[in-house]
């Protein structure tokens, strides 16, 4: 049983040296997109809006606990620290089996990065399904084994559940009911209702993204530029956007309009949709849109602008 266990067991130059190899794996990527951009001469754009930029982005959204005394385990530092030390245990704990590691070190890693930014966006748990699949598996896999496999499940699952409703409740994630879309696709099925329905049901936008988007592909507009948060038009009208931003929201928290509105002054689009809900106000560039722009469709949520030649 013992030379078992040290069969299974890897030593710890071993276990850097794969550590090593693992970490290398990920680097190559990121090396080959440094250089890419060096060729290119644009290294410190990709260094500052591609990979640094990432930072600054998440460490804008100031976490808002339901407890702030627990500010210290959410935080940037706590979250470090506890990531840290679970590595650290896991890479030279012999309790658990290899794969065991394997999978607690992933659920963490995809625990740290899903909570990384602060935000409370359900879709960002999307990222720990793949380690949670796993560890669901090991804990049955493991049940099966065990003198006791119903204290062993027990046990397993209020600590998975109650991890789970700590951080969802603590960092208030935002989940939205799916059902609706499920109920009036089933009825746009069955005939029970029109397209033009489906669509109001489906998004207040759609309708007047697919009206504004047949005219953008009937003009052949190849780039547009979208006042306010309408991310979906650019795929309805086989459009690329102006700039590195497609939505003003990202504009406005990182504080690029100036620059933006600059660049739109120096290289103006074909064409600039208005969103009627933006709330955002810009004398500059409204005054700059009247004066090089003409109207050539309005619609309830939308307005679509096209450059005077």
């Amino acid at each position: 049983q013992k030379s078992k266990n040290k069969k299974s067991t890897p030593s710890i130059p071993v276990l850097i040296k794969k550590t090593l190899l693992l970490t290398t794996g990920f680097a190559i990527p990121i090396i080959l997109s440094l250089l890419y951009f060096l060729s290119q001469g644009r290294l410190n754009d990709h260094l500052q809006h591609g990979l640094l930029h990432n930072f600054y982005y998440s460490d804008l959204w100031k976490l808002d606990l339901v407890h702030p005394a627990l500010t210290i385990f959410f935080g940037t530092l706590g979250r470090h620290l506890i990531l840290g030390s679970l590595m650290l245990y896991l890479l030279f704990t012999k309790r658990f089996s290899p794969k065991a590691r394997f999978i607690l070190g992933y659920l963490g890693l995809s625990i740290y990065a899903a909570l990384y930014s602060n935000r409370p966006y359900a879709h960002y748990l999307l990222q720990i399904v793949p380690a949670i699949s796993l560890c669901l598996g090991g804990i049955l896999s493991k049940a099966t084994h065990s003198a006791n496999p119903r204290r062993f499940l027990a046990t397993s699952l209020f600590l998975f559940l109650g991890l789970s409703g700590l951080i969802s409740y603590e960092m208030k994630f935002r989940f939205f009911s799916t059902t609706n879309y499920y109920y009036d696709f089933a009825l746009y099925g069955l005939g029970l209702i029109d397209q033009t329905e489906y669509h109001r049901r489906f998004n207040y936008l759609l309708s007047d993204n697919y009206q504004a988007a047949n005219l953008i592909k009937q003009k052949q507009i190849p780039k547009i530029f979208i006042w306010g948060n309408n991310p979906m038009l650019y795929n309805l009208s086989d459009t690329l956007p102006v700039g590195r931003y497609t939505v003003l929201y990202h504009v406005k928290v990182l504080d690029a309009l100036p620059k933006v509105i600059q660049n739109l002054q120096n290289n103006p689009p074909p064409a600039i949709v208005i969103m009627h809900k933006e709330k955002q106000k810009s004398p500059e560039f409204f005054s700059w849109l009247s004066a090089n722009y003409t109207q050539t469709l309005a619609l309830e949520y939308l307005t679509l602008y096209e450059l005077i030649h």
